[in-house]
């Protein structure tokens, strides 16, 4: 397939700040320097906002983008290659693994899952992995009848959710670890009056994708580009937090569709 138009780049699944959402842009910048100085000669458009994620991950002209372990695995396998999976420095992270967060008030009486029973959840969205798959496998032992939140609202993004919690309109909000540590780093207001209950189990982060279209011999350079940055540049990292990037690809995902079918056998297949 003849792919129309530039190939498009856009990163925006952290851009929990301003000042990241510009460390992100550099950091794709510079990707595209290194590809031009081994001969690209390709057009290339960087989108710094992108509204429709979905279709701009499914695009046949997408260079690179990154996406959530949940949407790659159910609906992205066939349209994407995997290029790599970010190593954070930040708390509750594994290598290239990462866990979400249960969060409560800090004054809440809360301490454990089964305090959880009956009480108000948030989440960020139905197709999040942190948000949404990892909270239903942690709780899944626990339920009953296919129950166990007295309600889960879905807020459409951490922050939302984060916010939420504070306002005290729920009992406790289930929140990416990278984004907690870059609110932790950099908004902590954002975060203060709440602490940790639980971490869920670990998953492979979230990966930068591309477009299947692609070709192999341009994906092995674009993630050699890719995967060499941490070492190159920094100073480009630091302030991302990123230590290195890892060569993933769809099989490492496995985990995220071997933790949803865990709590569809424990009859939880639905956050409720």
């Amino acid at each position: 397939m003849t792919v129309a138009g530039p190939w498009r780049l856009g990163v925006r699944m952290y851009h929990v700040t301003d000042d990241l959402a510009q460390a992100w842009g550099r950091l794709l910048e510079a990707l595209v320097t290194k590809l031009r100085q081994r001969g690209w000669t390709e057009d290339f458009e960087i989108y710094r906002q992108v509204e429709d994620l979905a279709a701009f991950w499914a695009a046949p002209n997408l260079l690179l983008g990154q996406t959530c372990g949940y949407p790659l695995v159910t609906s992205l396998a066939s349209r994407v290659h995997v290029v790599g999976t970010p190593v954070f420095s930040h708390a509750y992270c594994d290598g290239m693994r990462y866990s979400s967060l249960l969060l409560v008030q800090q004054d809440s009486g809360l301490h454990s899952l089964e305090d959880l029973r009956g009480k108000r959840a948030l989440y960020n969205g139905p197709d999040s992995h942190s948000g949404m798959n990892a909270l239903r496998h942690s709780v899944a032992p626990l339920a009953r009848a296919g129950r166990f939140f007295g309600s889960a609202r879905a807020t459409g993004g951490h922050r939302e959710s984060l916010a939420a919690l504070q306002r005290r309109e729920a009992d406790v909000a289930c929140v990416d670890c990278v984004h907690y540590g870059y609110v932790l780093r950099d908004a902590p207001d954002r975060v203060a009056g709440l602490r940790v209950l639980h971490v869920t189990a670990h998953a492979p982060g979230l990966p930068f994708i591309a477009s299947i279209h692609l070709s192999e011999p341009r994906l092995k350079e674009l993630r050699r580009a890719l995967l060499e940055l941490p070492a190159e540049r920094p100073d480009l990292m630091r302030p991302l937090a990123i230590v290195s990037i890892e060569p993933t690809t769809l099989a490492h995902y496995q985990a995220v569709l071997d933790m949803e079918r865990e709590a569809i056998e424990l009859g939880y297949p639905v956050l409720a």
